[in-house]
């Protein structure tokens, strides 16, 4: 009798796979360029940045292309491994540092989201800053701070996710406080910079704890340093690790998290942040940046699996401070009459959605779908200039009034571009998440479509400019459950 024997298909591969790593290393030599010659050039350096921005944006698609070739090549049920290639740094003390890249289905969807969203940021900033006196500069910070989240997102190993993750943060303190000459642009930059390094001071600590822990393990039965995140995620599933020390481990890093994140309690500094060029408030803060502590969580999950118990029987750390920022955030939206702000708060209480679903288990239905759903929602709110809100109101109440669908009369909207038509195409389904599915998805669902419904009448009327007001929109809020109420500031 012969024993059947499976053979397994061989994966697909590319020069894209390959080469992922060259997604972060043209961008960091396009800062270099603009910071050398960029003041000679005729565009004053902004070409560069956006030539490299598209580079990477190429080398992202092609690389998550090729992953889709990739795992369509593979048998039923047979592991798509990921792509992983590592360079020797320096060695010191019979410790070897290396730097690769390791690409699978979460570097390839948070690779092409940064490219795509930081090209179209360096697209738009081209009008937005000219004529700025800091021009050239501003376009080396922006182009370093793509260069790190891309760094980030590929590294294989905790030391350039490190270098990464600090290049984000100080190319973030140098763009919020780009017009530095207003006390509140150079307040907010402190703010951020020295929250934010509070966090990080979690993400040294979790590194060095995992470091000592795991190195003689990952060692001794992977051949891999102790900084790899390979070697990480499996040593700690292994069974391996002692729990207090992993426990230590998993909430330092979800200490960086919740300062990177904007999550509770270290959340203030987010919001004061939207005083920087709005294309910063765009990129830092509702594409890339934030979801960095997202990404953190998703990509050493079985840290934090292993760590906090995600399947136990309790509530975990990443779950309660969750759950505290999304209702914190949301409720502090209502009471904000800039919309950037309300934006900046709705961002944190989404992100504590993602953070919430990672707590709870939902690695793929929850955490990591939601974040590329919320960076594609959000980037265009924050970079489009609300212009001619008179042409799209009448059509707003057009809606309100008969309860026809606006995009029956879309022929009314040209010359009406960008947020601006699409506020108007969205009244359908901000109606159909207003009334819900069942009670249990409108109560959870409230609080974000009222202030969403806040920022189009605000748009559309003029806004709230006095605190006063307040009050009487929290009581609509409550006596209707977002729908239309009597008064000037409920309809």
């Amino acid at each position: 009798m012969f024993a059947a024997t499976e053979t397994l298909s061989p994966l697909a591969g590319g020069w894209f796979l390959d080469n992922a790593w060259l997604a972060p290393v043209v961008p960091t030599m396009g800062f270099a360029l603009i910071v050398l010659f960029g003041k000679r050039l005729p565009k004053k350096g902004s070409e560069i940045g956006v030539l490299s921005l598209v580079a990477s944006l190429v080398l992202a698609a092609g690389a998550a292309w090729q992953w889709i070739q990739r795992v369509n090549s593979a048998g039923e049920e047979q592991f798509v491994s990921p792509l992983v290639r590592t360079w020797t740094w320096w060695q010191s003390g019979g410790v070897e540092f290396t730097i690769g890249q390791h690409v699978d289905g979460l570097t390839v969807i948070v690779l092409f989201v940064v490219a795509f969203i930081s090209t179209l940021v360096q697209v738009y900033s081209l009008e937005y800053l000219r004529g700025d006196r800091r021009y050239t500069h501003f376009f080396a910070a922006l182009t370093l701070f793509s260069a790190g989240m891309l760094a980030m997102v590929v590294a294989e190993d905790m030391i350039l996710f490190l270098l990464g993750w600090e290049i984000m943060g100080l190319c973030s303190f140098m763009l919020i406080g780009h017009w530095w000459e207003d006390g509140a642009n150079s307040r907010a930059a402190l703010k951020a910079f020295f929250t934010v390094r509070t966090g990080d001071v979690g993400l040294l600590v979790g590194i060095a704890t995992l470091f000592f822990a795991a190195n003689e393990w990952t060692t001794t039965n992977l051949g891999l340093s102790g900084f790899s995140i390979r070697g990480i995620s499996a040593w700690a599933l292994s069974g391996e690790p002692n729990s207090t020390v992993i426990l230590v481990a998993a909430i330092a890093l979800f200490i960086a998290c919740i300062g990177k994140s904007g999550q509770f309690p270290l959340h203030t500094w987010l919001p004061d942040a939207m005083a920087g060029p709005t294309p910063v408030s765009s990129l830092l803060h509702s594409s890339t940046m934030v979801v960095a502590g997202v990404f953190l969580v998703a990509r050493l999950y079985p840290v934090f699996f292993a760590g906090l118990d995600i399947l136990g029987p309790s509530a975990n750390v990443i779950m309660i401070i969750a759950a505290i920022t999304i209702v914190i955030a949301a409720a502090l939206a209502f009471v904000q009459s800039d919309i950037k702000r309300v934006l900046a708060y709705s961002t944190v209480s989404q992100l504590g959605y993602m953070m919430l679903g990672l707590g709870a288990g939902a690695w793929l239905p929850g955490g990591v779908p939601h974040l590329h759903s919320r960076v594609l929602q959000g980037v265009p709110l924050f970079v489009r200039r609300f212009g001619e809100p008179q042409r799209v109101a009448p059509l707003l109440r057009y809606e309100e009034r008969h309860g026809r669908p606006a995009q029956a009369h879309a022929r009314h909207l040209r010359g009406v571009d960008g947020v601006d038509a699409r506020l108007v195409r969205s009244l359908p389904v901000l109606r159909i998440l207003l009334k819900g599915r069942n009670h249990r998805q409108r109560r959870r669902q409230r609080l974000h479509v009222l202030h969403g419904r806040r920022i189009v009448r605000r748009v559309l009327d003029g806004g709230i400019h006095d605190s006063r007001h307040v009050p009487h929109v929290l009581w609509c809020a409550a006596r209707r459950g977002g729908g239309r109420a009597r008064g000037a500031w409920c309809t």
